[in-house]
């Protein structure tokens, strides 16, 4: 398929395309298509924008539309001022692209307690990739909005506001007037509606232009800019219209922040930045909106939108739109204030936009000469957007707990680090209340860290969790009680209960204490099963059966059903279509979970995602840290995005090194001894054979975060200059100075070991094997027995074959007995009997025990009507000509023809281009049985075929053809067919089996 080339950003020619899929130097004026652009002012849409880009995943393609522009050299220059739109005229027309949201006004309460309520129920966007395709659908785009609208109501008019996207109990639609909000980001032309739904009086009520370029890098800012307008004029108009009624905030010059405010900001625990969130939004209703008030109001929602990115919700992202609009008041307030131009500062950067922070900094430094003063946390945030991880470091203030979570933040990517582990343990020392802390953990440690973290977590959430809330004043008195007979459960109801509408006064409601509650527990459940199943891989049911209750109500409970019920039982317990609105990259490991149960969803569910990304540095960091593909395209908008990001600089070091190495000096200025630039440099080096610079760069790395990569790098650096000994010695002094952490230790032995074993020196690899097996790791348990093995102490090398059988049965129920027959060593009967066992205790579960493996297994051991069904039942699941060629053989020695037949002609007919020769002599075989195999089978023209065929893949095919003539009672051809099979090195240990115990067998009748 012609590829159609992008535009040169130069002279606007069209590019040529590389093979590769990059686009090469513009021929007219020789302008490089990869080229980055100077300076910050440019910013490209990153993942909201994500469409036309071929990514692979787990082996499928998916296709993503990716706008023409975002494939551009250069991206849109920043305007100068970032102007409202012009006016237009802007559709009206229903978009199946859009994200809706439900509105609703209402009165609460009884008689003369009745009070106002404006609620936002859960957006509800576009459920498949082709319904949002051309459209941006980032969840941080749409929570401005829909925010600003909130704002409108809370601080314009005074009233309760509630929001279902934070669990809030949203008040019945026949309360109030529905009314639908309703967003769409589509380049050319996006907008924001408010519109009667149903029933007479259908129609709209408000439509806003919202301009007509959300590619642009700077579009965040210009909405935010004109959101926060709106949320002081047309949409406080528009609910007036519906009959909301209040009076707007007092605003005053100066009033402070009430007592414990600064105090609960300078933890890092959930429960006091809600505390201090109601603190100062009761502040505010009570006594004034002051610039303090709304300087602490938005640094609070930005830290509690960072506190909960690990959370499975898109609240996070409500709680930094919230941040950005309070920090866009008080610079509306306060127009070029430094006091103002710090807040933004400090929520952009905390936001995901370290860039715009970075630009408001330098705009400040004529503030400084001028005598301006920075705010106590100032010297930290400057410290963070720069990288500089060395001040952050050695912050000793009231805000040295910020600056650990800071730091923590800026080496959270690349993910697998033991710089990112150590950050993380520095928070945890800080204040073990972080959750963020240990999900970065579990998203970067080894298996010992994972296993204490995702114990230690909800360990640390049920002890703080209730001390916490009792420290919150006026605590209702339902959560109390439930508290004081340690009933979480019992809390948590009790507290959405307190925070329904007419019940609570306070914003956020009491019922955010509940949804906080809810997300982090199921964020630690997802954790540790996730662990359990795929890292430590042992069994789930008893853990599911204790923590279930606890999430049972969760929407997104079918992504821990799938890593914790059997195929049949997830198939009746999940429902087809998940509702896939608020899914993010950063739940990755959820999606992969149920791909791996082979849900339906799954597809579109990775593209989704990826359309729900907005353009801040984590949701950047984690497509490229999960995705293969355009690394280059996005380690660009990343560090556009963030200039100062030591892993942008090391993922085009990577992966575009010919258009960056020209950077790479002023980089290692710039950020200085970043582990993940020095790694990247390092590995670059020694790539280009300039192994001494390379050996520099990755021993100042390991210095820095001593991971096994870098290690084996500087090992690989040495062993590539003939310097064996050192090559042992690197390895050898990452086993003894640094953290066993989980099984990295085994892999570096098994690593040593295998390259003693590749020289023949298996009485040197034996300690390293014997050391990593002990991890009872399945795969350094299997180096052990080829080690073993190799000494020719088999007693041992079946030893350890059993081990990892016996421990590890779903990948690993066959070694045991393949071992046996294959060395004629060992205890074969109690291996085929364990295998037996085995095979029946998982009757229709492919899951754990592949059934195309467990029809083989029987057929070599004799069976043939077991592996006839077994075999059938692959074949149902996934026609393969393999599959079917030997079904076909199956049944024709079981005298099924009718069942032959069928599976001959499947490969004849449908699966002929898998194994086109193959086919061919099953035609062949066809049509001698066609008069009831009258017809003699052409063994010449079968002989021709099978010269064709490679001699290495040659008996698999001899295979079939020897066993069918077998059981026609052509013995003499048949047994030379089989006798090649039984003496190939190449053949799988099945078929070799088979074909042993078919030539041993009594001959056959002449004809079935």
């Amino acid at each position: 398929m012609a590829r159609v080339g992008t535009k040169c950003s130069r002279c606007g020619a069209t590019l040529p395309e590389t093979d590769a899929g990059a686009a090469g130097a513009c021929p007219q004026c020789g302008e490089a298509a990869t080229a980055a652009p100077k300076g910050r002012r440019g910013r490209s849409a990153i993942l909201a924008a994500v469409a036309l880009a071929a990514i692979v995943v787990a082996g499928v393609v998916i296709y993503l539309n990716f706008p023409d522009d975002l494939l551009r050299a250069a991206v849109p220059a920043r305007p100068a001022a970032a102007a409202p739109p012009a006016k237009r005229e802007v559709s009206d027309a229903p978009d199946k692209a859009e994200i809706r949201t439900r509105l609703v006004v209402a009165r609460v309460g009884k008689d003369g307690a009745a009070k106002a309520v404006v609620a936002l129920g859960r957006p509800a966007g576009p459920k498949t990739p082709q319904d949002a395709s051309g459209t941006r659908q980032g969840i941080l785009l749409r929570e401005l909005v829909r925010q600003a609208l909130l704002i409108a109501a809370r601080d314009e008019l005074g009233l309760a506001t509630r929001d279902e996207s934070l669990d809030d109990i949203a008040p019945p639609a026949a309360e109030g007037q529905a009314v639908e909000l309703a967003t769409l980001f589509r380049p050319g032309g996006t907008r924001a509606m408010l519109r009667r739904v149903g029933g007479e009086g259908a129609g709209v009520v408000l439509k806003v232009d919202l301009g007509d370029d959300p590619d642009n890098g700077n579009y965040p800012l210009r909405l935010a800019k004109q959101a926060e307008g709106m949320s002081r004029s047309e949409f406080v108009a528009a609910l007036k219209g519906l009959g909301a009624e209040g009076t707007a905030n007092e605003v005053r010059d100066a009033a402070p922040v009430p007592a414990k405010v600064e105090e609960r900001l300078s933890g890092l625990g959930l429960v006091e930045h809600v505390a201090a969130i109601r603190d100062l939004h009761a502040a505010i209703r009570a006594d004034g909106e002051s610039p303090e008030r709304l300087g602490a109001l938005a640094r609070a929602y930005a830290q509690l939108g960072v506190l909960t990115e690990f959370q499975c919700s898109p609240a996070h992202k409500a709680f930094k739109a919230r941040a950005i609009l309070y920090a866009e008041r008080l610079r509306a307030r306060e127009p070029g204030s430094s006091r103002a131009r710090w807040n933004r500062a400090f929520v952009w950067a905390l936001t995901g936009l370290p860039a715009e922070a970075l630009d408001t900094l330098d705009e400040m430094k004529a503030d400084a000469a001028k005598g301006g003063e920075a705010p106590p946390w100032g010297p930290v945030l400057e410290a963070y957007v720069k990288g500089d991880l060395k001040r952050l470091k050695e912050e000793r203030g009231p805000h040295a707990k910020l600056a650990v979570l800071l730091r923590m933040l800026a080496v959270e990517f690349p993910q697998n680090t033991r710089a990112a582990v150590l950050a993380a343990r520095d928070v945890l020392s800080a204040d073990a209340d972080c959750y963020r802390a240990y999900d970065v953990i579990c998203a970067s440690g080894g298996l010992g860290d994972r296993h204490v973290a995702t114990e230690a977590g909800p360990a640390a959430f049920t002890r703080l969790f209730p001390v916490k809330l009792r420290s919150v004043g006026s605590l209702p008195s339902g959560v109390r009680e439930s508290l004081d007979k340690a009933d979480e459960p019992g809390a948590v109801a009790a507290l959405a209960k307190a925070g329904a509408p007419g019940e609570d006064a306070g914003e956020p409601s009491w019922g955010s204490f509940a949804h906080l509650a809810r997300e982090t527990r199921f964020a630690q459940v997802a954790r540790r099963l996730y662990f359990m199943r795929y890292a430590w891989a042992v069994p789930v049911d008893d853990y599911w059966a204790e923590v279930r209750p606890s999430v049972a109500d969760h929407r997104d409970l079918p992504y821990l059903e799938a890593m914790a019920l059997p195929p049949r039982e997830l198939a009746r317990s999940v429902p087809r279509d998940l509702d896939l609105t608020d899914l993010e990259v950063s739940q990755n490991d959820l999606i992969k979970a149920m791909r791996a149960a082979r849900h339906p969803a799954t597809d579109s569910a990775w593209t989704m995602a990826f359309f729900h990304s907005d353009t801040v540095v984590r949701d950047i960091s984690e497509v490229i840290s999960n995705w293969q593909d355009r690394r280059a395209h996005f380690g660009r908008n990343l560090l556009l995005t963030s200039p100062y990001n030591a892993f942008a600089m090391a993922t085009l070091i990577e992966s575009d090194w010919d258009h960056v190495k020209g950077d790479a000096p002023a980089w290692r200025e710039k950020v200085g001894d970043a582990p993940a630039l020095l790694l990247a440099l390092g590995k670059r080096e020694a790539m280009d054979k300039r192994l001494d610079e390379a050996a520099k760069l990755l021993a100042r790395s390991v210095e820095l975060s001593p991971d096994r990569e870098a290690y084996q790098a500087l090992a690989a650096c040495y062993e590539a200059k003939g310097d064996i000994d050192r090559w042992k010695a690197t390895l050898d002094e990452y086993l003894t100075k640094t953290e066993d952490a989980g099984l990295d230790h085994a892999r570096v032995r098994v690593q040593i070991a295998n390259d003693y074993m590749s020289r023949g020196q298996f009485a040197e690899a034996k300690p390293y094997a014997e050391a990593a097996a002990q991890t009872w790791a399945g795969w350094a348990m299997t180096c052990a027995a080829h080690c073993a093995e190799g000494s020719g102490d088999l007693d041992q090398a079946e030893l350890w074959t059993q081990r990892t059988t016996e421990r590890y049965p779903t990948t690993s129920w066959t070694n045991w007995y393949s071992f046996c027959k294959r060395t004629g060593h060992g205890d074969l009967k109690a291996a085929r009997a364990w295998t037996d066992a085995y095979v029946a205790s998982v009757a229709g579960r492919p899951d754990l025990a592949d059934p195309e493996t467990v029809g083989y297994y029987y057929w070599s051991v004799g069976s043939p009507k077991e592996a006839h069904d077994a075999l059938t039942r692959a074949f149902d699941v996934k026609p393969t000509a393999p599959v079917g060629i030997n079904l076909a053989v199956l049944a024709d020695e079981l005298g099924d023809k009718a069942r032959r037949d069928s599976a001959l002609a499947k490969v004849c007919d449908e699966l002929k281009d898998q194994a086109p020769k193959s086919a061919a002599i099953c035609r062949l075989i066809r049509d001698s049985l066609a008069d009831g195999g009258k017809t003699p089978l052409d063994l010449k023209a079968i002989d021709a075929i099978l010269e064709s065929i490679p001699a290495e893949r040659r008996p698999g095919t001899e295979f079939f053809i020897g066993k069918y003539l077998m059981n026609h009672g052509k013995t003499d051809v048949g047994r030379k067919y089989l006798k090649h099979c039984a003496d190939s090195p190449t053949l799988g240990l099945w078929f070799k089996t088979i074909a042993e115990a078919t030539l041993k067998a009594p001959d056959p009748p002449k004809e079935l």
